[in-house]
This record gives structure tokens, C-alpha cells and sequence, in this order.
């Protein structure tokens, strides 16, 4: 009996230090990535964070050696998204050609989950 009760035991902590360990991992996780968007924007998190609902950032897509590249609105290389520019129809083809523009983070990857094998 004492014996079930110890293995019980010893998975409750086991699982809790698992669980402790996820959210660490994920903390950091978020931290960094909060610090790649600052570099980016080149303003603290906090005016991230309070200002996100008031601007949003604005991407290019344009095509680079036969390949769809996002860049922001400054021209600096936002992502290198492997989506061959042939594979796309022809009007969009055209636009991105011509820099098709794309306002927020949400639809610019809504779009490259479209489109992305």
C-alpha cells in the first residue's frame, strides 16, 4: 500500500517538474521572440504591447530569384518564405511583382499559409 503511495507521489512531482520545465521553456520562448519584434520596430515592448491595437506593421512581397520574399515596409528582409513565384496565378504573380503590400502580421502569415506547400 505505502508503496503505491509512493509512485503516486513520485509521478505528481514528476509531472509538476515536467509541467515547470514546459512553462520556463515557453516564458523564454515568448521573451525572445518579444525581443526580435523590438529589434525589428525599434521600440520597447511595452509601446509594442499598448500600441498594437493602433498600428500594424506593414510587409512587402516581392520576388527574389524566382522565390516569394517578405520585406518590411523599409525595405529590410523580413523572411525568405521558399514559395516559388511560377507556382503562383499569374495575377498574383503580377502583384507581388510590383510589391504586393500586406498590413498586419495575422494576414501576412494567413496569406503565406495559402500558398506554402
Amino acid at each position: 500500500m505505502k508503496k503505491a503511495r509512493y509512485s503516486i507521489g513520485l509521478m505528481l512531482v514528476c509531472a509538476a517538474l515536467v509541467w515547470g520545465y514546459y512553462g520556463s521553456y515557453r516564458l523564454l520562448e515568448n521573451r525572445h521572440q518579444r525581443e526580435l519584434l523590438e529589434q525589428q520596430l525599434g521600440m520597447p515592448g511595452e509601446e509594442i504591447l499598448s500600441a498594437d491595437s493602433a498600428i500594424q506593421v506593414v510587409y512587402v512581397l516581392r520576388d527574389q530569384g524566382g522565390y516569394v520574399n517578405v520585406y518590411l515596409e523599409d525595405g529590410t528582409l523580413y523572411e525568405v518564405t521558399g514559395i516559388r513565384t511560377a507556382e503562383l496565378p499569374q495575377k498574383l504573380q503580377q502583384e507581388i511583382g510590383e510589391g504586393k503590400v500586406i498590413e498586419g502580421s495575422r494576414n501576412l502569415y494567413s496569406f503565406l499559409e495559402n500558398y506554402s506547400s
